[in-house]
């Protein structure tokens, strides 16, 4: 019952015939079978809840919002706010540290690694620096959140009255008064009043990418701290964005299984022989009829139409003893010769069922290639005569 409803939907989305297979019209619509996407959901929901966690990461816990019940009071919330510096020159943000120290925080994520980093200025130069790695699965954000978190504990350490705190990441300013903070903000809240109580106070600025001897500091060292900082991650909850993808790859390697096995669709698999990779394919350019018709295998093709009694024959013109299917009249049907060597010519590869795959994934032949199947299959439909409607 899931399938029959989710074909039809998936038949008007990719524009194909209504005899085309389910599986055929799911890859081509980029759509998870229904089934799939729902315990895809569950399974979601359940991390959520934090009752499914070691499943999507060892024994990792997730970072998630704050429970309201455990955010304080807002009178008892120290008032939060940041100026941003992003389009100073340089000079005038150097002449903040007439009023005190500053502090540069900066993340980094390169090469799949994650570093955070702290470097603290004094009279322009130098006075200290701190870096830190994170889990892989991490993101630039976390990694800022902590370098942020990092600051105001540094500053609650110390005796100085006022510090000046810079971050390049405004999001990670920002989120010091989010209505739904992430799991840092109860520590970093705490230490915030913990510094107004004693009569000090930091100060917030966003600096951007303004080009600061301490910004470019802090890039630095939150870049080596990923490359090269070999310790225990000095943090390790992963967000959301990494349980989505994990289920999601879950997801597509059950869905891949089931497309490789089953028994339909086969001309389909010519084209996409694996699932994610269709998905990201089709996403860049629109299926048109005649489009769907080649992906398909179903449309004004003589073996097709003969299939339905809508034509005496299955042979191709070229020969009587040649099936027209779409795999004939693309490969090596004479008939289509000149365009095929145009198109053998544009893209520098032959034609054939076993690079097919390959011209659709390369952003420059993908184009000239759809065009050749596209004057393909309309003449294929105006040589057969074929009237049969396009589901549009």
């Amino acid at each position: 019952m899931l399938d029959a409803l989710q074909r039809s939907v998936a038949l008007k989305a990719c524009r194909a015939y209504r005899t085309v297979s389910l599986h055929s019209a799911l890859i081509l619509a980029r759509l998870l079978p229904l089934d799939i996407r729902v315990r895809e959901a569950a399974r979601l929901y359940e991390v959520k809840r934090g009752s499914e966690s070691g499943d999507v990461c060892a024994d990792r816990e997730l970072e998630k919002p704050v429970d309201f019940r455990e955010m304080p009071h807002p009178a008892h919330t120290p008032e939060l706010g940041f100026e941003s510096v992003e389009d100073l020159d340089p000079s005038t943000v150097d002449r903040l540290a007439i009023v005190g120290p500053h502090i540069y925080t900066d993340g980094s994520k390169t090469e799949g690694k994650v570093g955070a980093a702290l470097t603290e200025w004094r009279d322009e130069m130098e006075s200290g620096n701190s870096t830190f790695r994170l889990e892989s699965f991490c993101t630039v954000f976390q990694a800022e959140m902590f370098a942020l978190h990092r600051a105001i504990k540094r500053v609650k350490e110390g005796k100085d009255r006022l510090v000046n705190i810079f971050s390049d990441s405004k999001s990670s300013l920002q989120m010091l008064t989010a209505p739904k903070p992430t799991t840092l903000w109860p520590m970093q809240r705490q230490d915030i009043r913990d510094i107004v109580a004693e009569g000090r106070k930091c100060a917030y600025s966003g600096c951007g990418h303004a080009g600061t001897t301490g910004n470019e500091r802090a890039d630095e060292l939150a870049r080596n701290a990923a490359l090269k900082k070999k310790t225990a991650a000095d943090y390790d909850r992963y967000p959301l964005s990494y349980a989505k993808k994990v289920i999601r790859a879950a997801s597509l390697d059950e869905w891949q299984q089931r497309y490789t096995e089953g028994g339909t669709g086969e001309i389909t698999k010519c084209f996409f022989p694996r699932v994610e990779g269709a998905y990201r394919v089709l996403s860049r350019f629109t299926i048109t009829s005649p489009i769907a018709q080649t992906l398909t295998g179903h449309g004004g093709f003589a073996q097709y139409l003969n299939r339905f009694k809508l034509k005496d024959s299955p042979y191709c013109a070229c020969a009587p003893d040649k099936v027209q299917d779409v795999l004939h009249v693309l490969e090596e049907c004479p008939i289509f010769g000149r365009e095929r060597a145009e198109t053998e010519a544009g893209t520098g590869v032959v034609v054939a069922r076993h690079g097919f795959p390959a011209l659709l994934d390369d952003e420059t032949n993908r184009k000239t290639f759809l065009e050749f199947c596209e004057r393909v299959t309309r003449r294929c439909n105006k040589m057969n005569g074929s009237n049969m409607a396009y589901n549009e």
